[in-house]
């Protein structure tokens, strides 16, 4: 081949690669300009085996929408085109860890954003940071959230929303949380990390534990309900392992996780004197904690008579990614008891 003829070639190969690299640029630019929420993440994907990879998948939020629709997938990555990937590649998992792998074309995130609860937080001058009206959207509430350094919690307020309609309360935390019924006020972390699954092998409180499954503690059963006298051998129940009337499956001190007919958890909000199969029925006041946290100490108050906050107790919070483990002590006075919630 001549000079000018091999000069051409080159020229032309330079071309095409510029061409390439410029394509990826754009694809990069483009899928970062995208309005995605905070919990999305560029360039980081999961080393677990898929449950499925699907094509001509618009974006990152119909692949979410797709991981929302699939049984099992806790978690996503959309590819917007690779030599591994082709472009609009939706890559759907079951099961993710803590470690991470680069990808050189993929937004990332999990099943769900938010991880709020049907509850309102006190929105006191102490606990508000910020008021944001015209917030449509529980999400756009959450990114604000994030992004104002002082936010650890918000609460959300939608159209139907008392006192406030589709505004946005940023808060330093969550206190007083009251149940709405209607789902018309969301609350939740600013980060949720809602992605870790596996805090099993690093915490043996994820499994050494006893439950606490009586459906005396219950939210729902009310003092001297039906089956408490007999169950408790009293109108009331109390957790204290030395009192002959406790509930059976009440140990003493020791690491708990609620089941069964008890509920999943332990109540975050106050559930009413004479609740729960006792006399005075003890909630989590500051809320449960993240995975990524640990072993966390938090308080219990119990609801007795005309006071909300008797008896404050401290105890340890772990969360093991699926449920929640709790140790307890003995309550300081008898009747108390440990309520639990769905």
């Amino acid at each position: 081949m001549s000079l000018p003829g091999i000069l051409n070639s080159i020229t032309i190969l330079l071309l095409t690669s510029s061409s390439i690299l410029l394509l990826t640029m754009s694809s990069r630019a483009m899928a970062q300009d995208d309005p995605y929420p905070a919990c999305f993440q560029f360039f980081s994907t999961w080393n677990q085996a898929t449950i499925g990879i699907h094509s001509d998948i618009a974006s990152a939020q119909s692949c979410q929408l797709l991981c929302v629709e699939t049984e099992d997938c806790v978690a996503f990555s959309w590819h917007f085109g690779s030599d591994q990937f082709d472009e609009n590649t939706c890559q759907l998992f079951s099961e993710i860890g803590e470690e991470t792998s680069g990808c050189a074309d993929c937004v990332s995130g999990p099943k769900s954003c938010t991880c709020s609860s049907d509850v309102s937080c006190s929105v006191d001058a102490e606990y508000l940071v910020h008021l944001q009206l015209e917030v449509s959207l529980e999400e756009e509430c959450q990114d604000l959230c994030v992004a104002e350094p002082d936010c650890s919690w918000y609460s959300w307020y939608s159209s139907a929303g008392d006192p406030f309609q589709n505004t946005c309360a940023l808060l330093s935390k969550c206190v007083d949380r009251q149940e709405v019924s209607d789902g018309s006020i969301k609350s939740g972390r600013a980060i949720c990390n809602n992605l870790m699954r596996f805090p099993l092998l690093k915490f043996p409180e994820c499994t050494d534990y006893y439950e606490l499954n009586s459906f005396t503690r219950n939210i729902k059963t009310e003092q001297g309900g039906v089956g408490v006298n007999e169950f408790c051998g009293h109108q009331d129940c109390c957790d204290q392992v030395n009192h002959p009337h406790h509930p059976p499956d009440w140990k003493g001190s020791t690491w708990y996780r609620f089941t069964g007919g008890a509920g999943s958890r332990l109540a975050e909000t106050r559930p009413g004197s004479k609740h729960c199969g006792t006399a005075c029925a003890g909630y989590l006041f500051d809320g449960h904690p993240s995975v990524p946290e640990g072993i966390v100490s938090r308080t219990v108050y119990f609801e007795c008579s005309s006071n909300a906050k008797y008896d404050p107790v401290s105890i340890e919070v772990l969360n093991c990614g699926d449920y929640y483990v709790y140790h307890l002590p003995d309550t300081p006075d008898c009747y108390e008891g440990f309520c639990g919630i769905e």
